[in-house]
């Protein structure tokens, strides 16, 4: 009982450095460190001035992320179950989906932004 107790409370740790990898390559896409109202002339910036490793490592964060994540989420579920069994698999299946299209637009933002940076040389 204590190893299942201690693998639902280790499981939170994968989904909390997904959350900090999707971060990461969001920061790597087009992260800037100005006003928000700014942020597409500042994501534009970014993007004529960084490499395009910078570009693809942010592209291919997300994939890596989503799946740390959906063990977060299990965690979730795992320590939802015993409450509400139902809604703990409802809220599951609905945050993983969430994070296979979040990994997926993490992906898809690469061609996206390497046609950004061309249009704006």
């Amino acid at each position: 009982m204590q190893d299942i107790l201690r693998n639902r409370r280790l499981a939170g740790i994968p989904g909390f450095s997904g959350a900090l990898l999707f971060f990461c390559g969001d920061m790597l896409f087009y992260g800037h460190w100005d006003a928000g109202a700014g942020f597409k002339e500042g994501m534009h910036t970014v993007l004529r001035q960084a490499s395009l490793t910078r570009l693809f490592i942010g592209g291919l964060v997300g994939p890596v992320a989503a799946c740390l994540c959906i063990i977060g989420f299990w965690h979730v579920r795992q320590n939802r179950v015993p409450l509400r069994p139902l809604l703990g698999r409802v809220v599951f299946y609905a945050l993983a989906a969430m994070m296979v299209a979040g990994g997926a637009v993490h992906a898809l933002w690469v061609p996206r932004g390497l046609a950004l940076s061309m249009r704006t040389r």
